[in-house]
């Protein structure tokens, strides 16, 4: 699994340690499926997510030809794609998870924050889906249409 991300280390500062652990469970990391190239807190530009939104997801075509999936769940407990695939040429089927933390987190921190913080996951297009047509990417099992720029 990948463990990189944005993470704010706890020795800076007294007042980053307890921001820091507080949100983070201490100095345990989150567990990110492999099938996450990167990841980041917070929305691209452009996304049209908010805290309202439903469903609570968003996708986005990248001029690199990625996608940014961006997740509105747990800021503890960010969800990520776990799947990727492809549906057929013009389609992406992506299952997603929340994060579970490291083996490395300090016990009893194991509960989720319902803080509904946004994430975004960038994933690489599955071979056979033409990313130069508008195409379609599912995101547990909702919809949403892909326009190529």
């Amino acid at each position: 699994m990948n463990t990189t991300g944005s993470r704010v280390g706890c020795g800076a500062a007294v007042l980053l340690l307890v921001a820091s652990c507080a949100v983070r469970g201490g100095s345990g990391r989150i567990s990110v499926p492999d099938v996450v190239v990167s990841w980041t807190r917070g929305v691209p530009t452009g996304s049209t997510l908010s805290a309202g939104s439903d469903p609570h997801h968003d996708v986005a075509l990248t001029d690199a030809g990625t996608l940014e999936i961006v997740f509105l769940g747990s800021g503890s407990c960010p969800t990520f794609p776990v799947s990727v695939t492809a549906g057929s040429a013009s389609t992406v089927v992506v299952e997603s998870a929340p994060a579970e933390k490291g083996d490395d987190a300090p016990a009893g921190s194991m509960a989720c924050t319902a803080d509904l913080s946004l994430t975004t996951s960038t994933v690489e297009v599955p071979a056979g889906v033409d990313i130069r047509k508008p195409f379609s990417v599912i995101v547990d099992g909702y919809d949403h249409r892909v326009v190529p720029r």
